[in-house]
């Protein structure tokens, strides 16, 4: 007698452990950050950002997030990435609009999401956060001490995250303990 193992769906046989990306600020570097980014996220980062090329571009992120009281950290899920069309843009820098703002907020609210932050690019320029990118977008839209910035180089395929350090305190230069690969696959 053959003894049939039962198949697995689609979904049971996909690790899911494998279909995220997990990334955690270094001990003591400001506000304790863990981020869990779903590799579809990225996917879709690295589409928007090579069609813009060789322009900046950018849109926001969406997923979930809680508070470990006890280890006194963030936890973060990127489960979403809403891609704006720039109101203005070349290859050093973009604008959003505030009906970009007002549109992702409702997206948000209709499936009750966070807003966990922003991604941009930097087409062949690095991985950092410039004055601009701080003090006309993120000091003004993503000031809760949980909010991050994603920047994008697509062209070295390279990102890393910017996160608060302190009140209204980000390091925003390169720096390789924060840098990773997107493969964009």
């Amino acid at each position: 007698m053959t003894v049939r193992k039962p198949r697995l769906s689609k979904p049971e046989r996909v690790n899911p452990v494998s279909a995220v990306h997990v990334w955690k600020t270094p001990s003591g570097a400001g506000v304790e950050l863990l981020i869990v980014t779903h590799l579809e996220v990225y996917r879709a980062i690295h589409r928007h950002s090579t069609r813009s090329l060789p322009h900046e571009t950018g849109g926001f992120l969406l997923g979930r997030v809680g508070r470990d009281q006890g280890a006194n950290c963030w936890h973060l899920e990127i489960d979403e990435a809403i891609d704006i069309q720039p109101a203005e843009n070349n290859p050093v820098h973009f604008w959003f609009s505030w009906r970009d703002v007002d549109r992702v907020r409702s997206r948000r609210e209709k499936k009750g999401k966070a807003l966990i932050g922003w991604y941009h690019t930097h087409p062949d320029k690095g991985v950092f956060l410039s004055d601009t990118d701080l003090e006309k977008t993120h000091r003004i839209l993503f000031a809760e001490p949980f909010q991050i910035a994603l920047v994008y180089d697509p062209v070295r395929r390279r990102a890393g995250y910017f996160f608060w350090q302190g009140p209204q305190q980000i390091d925003t230069f390169p720096a390789d303990w924060r840098e990773f690969d997107i493969n964009g696959s």
